[in-house]
């Protein structure tokens, strides 16, 4: 398993506690530093909410002026 990643160090944990601070003081500390790279992702924000409430609104003020027409009609007057 070491063999597979290169520069892999072997830690047998299995047998009992392990001192923390001297695996940092020995490989972490000592270790090459390695420049890291950052990645800019941009994520869109999703506005379909404004359209949709202004389709509602539409809908409502349609079913509201159809029925008027329909009462309207009923009563024998025109528009």
């Amino acid at each position: 398993m070491v063999n597979a990643t290169p520069g892999g160090k072997y830690l047998n944990v299995a047998t009992g506690t392990i001192d923390l601070g001297n695996v940092y003081s020995r490989l972490i500390a000592t270790a090459d530093k390695k420049q890291l790279e950052s990645d800019t992702i941009k994520r869109y924000e999703e506005k379909f909410q404004i359209f949709l409430a202004a389709a509602f609104i539409i809908l409502c003020i349609e079913l509201i002026v159809n029925e008027r027409k329909k009462v309207l009609k009923n009563n024998g007057q025109t528009i």
